[in-house]
């Protein structure tokens, strides 16, 4: 996994018809609940699981954390026979640091939960990520959108990638204050030196998807992967943008764009009932997830 930092300072009337067909819906494994688990083991970092119910009970449910499963044992285990345990926190997720990746071996996750056994995901070698060499701002045609580039280095192959990335913004008010917040701590903090000025952050974007077929599988150059709007208070004052790359394999790849065209299409007059996306997460007591 590769990670690149950029920061920035940019001083007729119509009438529709419609059916209706009504159809009695039949449930699958109505009495079982489908694991759903997201999170990537990524070398050199803090990895993130989220383990959720595909539907819950009631009297279950949280409205702050609804289907989140906080009695797991979460690991990461590789072939050498390493084991990597992992830390469930307040928000409910767990976390694992991983050391860096070793090549020659294969990596899996391990999901224990009481009463039903233990699921494990396929044992994969790691994906090597080829490194960003720069990211860049462009103004659109149109001069009303700012589109965020990326250039890496040639793969020499074929090669599907996942990026998300964090934002981070400079605000000034008119207001100043003698707190300030760390998150490197998660506090508020009392500052010696009066400011009006701060940052803003969003992190953990919606995952981004891309590959270099279009590029006779070489390195992509200036591939752009989001847009703002040149207005966006964003750019007011300095603006950072923090992108991660990965290296995914084409199933994960093509599980991705499935479940990405199955939420933004469920809903419409002709779509298809939603099928179930394929998985590589086992129970070993039969039991479903993905």
């Amino acid at each position: 996994m590769k990670d690149i930092y950029l920061i920035t300072s940019i001083l007729i009337p119509s009438f529709l018809s419609s059916c209706i067909e009504y159809y009695n819906e039949v449930m699958q494994d109505q009495g079982n609940e489908i694991l759903v688990v997201e999170g990537h083991i990524v070398g050199g970092m803090e990895c993130e699981f989220i383990l959720q119910r595909s539907s819950c009970k009631y009297e279950d449910y949280e409205l702050d954390r609804p289907n989140l499963i906080a009695n797991a044992s979460v690991y990461v285990i590789c072939s050498n026979g390493q084991v990597f345990g992992a830390e469930r926190r307040e928000d409910h997720h767990y976390y694992v640091k991983m050391g860096e990746l070793d090549p020659n071996e294969t990596y899996y996750l391990q999901i224990r939960i009481n009463d039903e056994g233990i699921y494990e995901s396929e044992p994969m070698y790691p994906l090597d990520a080829p490194a960003l060499e720069k990211l860049s701002y462009t103004l659109a045609e149109d001069g009303e959108t700012v589109q965020l580039r990326i250039t890496n280095t040639d793969p020499h192959g074929e090669m599907y990638y996942l990026w998300t990335y964090d934002e981070h913004w400079e605000i000034n008010t008119p207001l100043v204050t003698e707190w300030e917040y760390n998150p490197h701590i998660n506090r508020i903090e009392h500052v010696k030196q009066k400011t009006n000025r701060g940052w803003c952050s969003l992190p953990n974007h919606p995952i981004l998807l891309g590959n270099n077929l279009d590029y006779g599988n070489g390195a992509l150059e200036d591939y752009g992967i989001y847009t703002l709007s040149r207005l966006n208070n964003r750019f007011n004052t300095r603006y950072h943008t923090r992108v991660h790359q990965m290296a995914i394999s084409k199933e994960e790849y093509e599980y991705y764009r499935q479940k990405e065209a199955q939420s933004t299409q469920t809903g419409g007059l002709f779509t298809l009932m939603p099928a179930q996306l394929p998985t590589n997460i086992h129970n070993d007591h039969g039991l479903k997830a993905e």
